[in-house]
């Protein structure tokens, strides 16, 4: 059925609307992990992170490349900046885990980590929202709303 249109799988995703139901699945199934223990439940919510993950990592990615710039060094400078965050948090995160599941257990530290990562992403993203209003209004602040 692709191909006709009724096609029963779109041909095109936005990369850019996938990235908050990714953030939002991603949360669902790393708490799942931390709170399930029937051992199917269990590889479920793993196959779910491996598919938000995967699919949030390859999104993000073209988002990054779509705002950084036309000029190979800019997109280059971005692509660094990006892979070096990435880095830092697979240094950064066990580290973390290790010292929450010592200090308060696995489900809370699972818990709370499937809680922070969505609500950092969310407030970052409305920072960089408003941020790019203010940038792209003519007169440098911020644009007029219009009436409903």
């Amino acid at each position: 059925m692709i191909g006709t249109r009724r096609a029963l799988v779109p041909l095109y995703i936005s990369y850019q609307r996938t990235l908050p139901v990714m953030v939002l699945l991603s949360g669902a199934s790393v708490a799942a992990i931390g709170g399930v223990k029937f051992l199917p439940a269990l590889a479920a919510a793993w196959a779910l992170l491996a598919l938000s993950r995967g699919l949030l990592r390859v999104a993000s990615a073209a988002v990054v490349m779509d705002e950084a710039g036309e000029t190979d060094a800019r997109r280059g400078a971005a692509s660094g900046v990006y892979l070096a965050g990435l880095d830092l948090g697979k240094i950064v995160g066990p580290l973390v885990g290790g010292v929450g599941a010592g200090a308060v257990g696995l489900r809370p530290t699972f818990l709370a980590a499937s809680i922070a990562f969505p609500v950092t992403y969310f407030a970052l993203a409305a920072l960089v929202a408003r941020q790019q209003r203010h940038l792209h209004s003519a007169d440098g602040r911020e644009p007029a709303r219009e009436a409903a």
